[in-house]
C-alpha cells in the first residue's frame, strides 16, 4: 500500500471557529462497544441519536479511551495491566480487558470473530474482535523484532505474528467486507488483509469492555476547534489530545520533524497519531476527517517513534491508506504537531 495524492497547503489562514462533526469515529476511539459496559445510568428525556448512549441522564457518546505509550517510550499515558484476575490483563490507561494468552490457531476473519463471541475466558461474556484502534493500543513499538511487540510481562508467550481487528479495509473496487485490518505484532505494523481465501490464517486475542472500568464517556462532538488561522486546535474528547489543527507547509525529514513542533507541542508517537484515522474513508481519497482536519493531503506524516532495531529508520502513518510504515529518516514527510 503506497500513499497518493498531492501534498496539500498546511496553513488555515483565515478559518474561523468551529465545532467538529466528531468524524467517523462517532464512538470516539476504540468504538465498537458504544454504550456497552461502563456506560452511566439515568433516564434521558429523548431518545438519544444513533452512536449514543445515556449516560447519568445526558445522550454522551461512550467507548473512547486515552491511548497508552509503551513505558520505554517516556511519553504520556504510560501503559500499565492488572493481571490479578486469572486469564485475562486489564488495561489501566484504556479500561480495555483482553486474553492474556491469545486464542491458540490461527483463523480466517469470521471463524476469530465466532471464537471470540462464544468465549467465556476469566468467567467473562461479551468478548469480540477488537477495533484496530483498540488493539493499536497494546502494541509497544520499542520492542525490536524478532521479539514480539507488546509487554512480555503483561502478555507472555505473545508470538511476533499478525492478529486480527474487526475493522474493515476499504479498498476501492472492492466488496467492503472483503478484507480488514490486522496488526503485525511482529514488525509493528498497521496493515491489512484478505478476511478469508487460500492461506488466510491470523491470530487472534480478544477483547471486551472492562468490568473494573468501563469505556469513557463524552458529550458529542468527538473533536472540537478552537482558535483561528495556523494557530488552531483541534481537542479530542476521547483522547483528550490537542492537535494542531494545521500540518506542516512543507516536507522534512525525521530530524527536522522533531525540532519542528513549537513549545508546549511535539510529534506524536505511532500510536497517537492512529487514533486521528478515519478509517471509513476508502483509500486512497485521504484517512482522515477532513471538517475537523482541512487540507491534509492523503500522504505519509512522521510520528516521534524510530524504527526499534533499525537504524536511520522511524515509524510513518499513512493517510492515504491508514497503514503505518518504517521509512528512511533523511526522507520528507509531513508534519502534524499535539500536546
Amino acid at each position: 500500500m503506497n500513499a497518493g495524492g498531492a501534498p496539500g497547503t498546511g496553513g488555515l489562514a483565515g478559518s474561523s471557529s468551529t465545532t467538529g462533526t466528531g468524524g467517523a469515529q462517532t464512538g470516539g476511539v476504540g468504538a465498537g462497544g458504544r454504550g456497552g459496559a461502563g456506560a452511566g445510568t439515568g433516564v434521558c428525556a429523548t431518545t438519544c441519536p444513533s452512536g449514543q448512549t445515556c449516560n447519568a441522564g445526558k445522550c454522551a457518546v461512550c467507548g473512547g479511551f486515552v491511548m497508552p505509550n509503551p513505558v520505554a517510550a517516556a511519553l504520556p499515558n504510560p501503559a500499565s495491566y492488572d493481571t490479578s484476575v486469572a486469564g485475562v490483563v486489564t488495561d489501566r490507561v484504556t479500561g480495555l480487558t483482553w486474553e492474556q494468552t491469545a486464542t491458540p490457531g490461527t483463523f480466517d476473519q469470521p471463524t476469530g470473530a465466532s471464537y471470540c463471541a462464544n468465549s467465556r475466558t476469566g468467567g467473562l461474556s461479551g468478548w469480540r474482535l477488537p477495533t484496530v484502534t483498540e488493539l493499536i493500543s497494546l502494541v509497544d513499538f520499542t520492542v525490536p523484532f524478532p521479539g514480539a511487540a507488546i509487554d512480555g510481562a503483561a502478555f507472555p508467550g505473545t508470538t511476533p505474528d499478525k492478529f486480527w481487528t474487526s475493522t474493515p479495509y476499504l479498498n476501492p473496487g472492492s466488496d467492503p467486507s472483503a478484507n480488514a485490518f490486522v496488526i503485525d505484532f511482529g514488525y509493528a505494523r498497521t496493515d491489512s488483509s484478505p478476511v478469508t481465501g487460500d492461506g488466510v490464517a491470523i491470530r487472534v486475542r480478544c477483547v471486551v469492555p472492562s468490568a473494573v472500568r468501563g469505556p469513557s464517556c463524552y458529550p458529542p462532538p468527538r473533536f472540537i476547534v478552537a482558535g483561528t488561522g495556523t494557530s488552531a486546535t483541534v481537542t479530542d474528547a476521547s483522547t483528550k489530545l490537542v492537535w494542531q489543527r494545521s500540518f506542516s507547509a512543507t516536507e522534512m525529514t525525521w530530524d527536522a520533524a522533531k525540532t519542528y513542533c513549537p513549545k508546549s507541542f511535539r510529534l506524536p508517537s505511532w500510536s497517537e497519531l492512529q487514533t486521528i484515522v478515519d478509517y471509513t474513508v476508502p483509500v486512497p481519497e485521504g484517512a482522515i476527517d477532513t471538517a475537523v482536519f482541512p487540507n491534509t493531503p492523503a500522504d505519509y506524516f512522521w510520528t516521534a517513534s524510530p524504527a526499534a532495531g533499525i537504524p536511520g529508520k522511524a515509524w510513518i502513518v499513512s493517510f492515504s491508506s491508514g497503514a503505518t510504515f518504517t521509512i528512511p529518516t533523511g526522507d520528507p514527510w509531513r508534519v502534524r504537531c499535539v500536546r
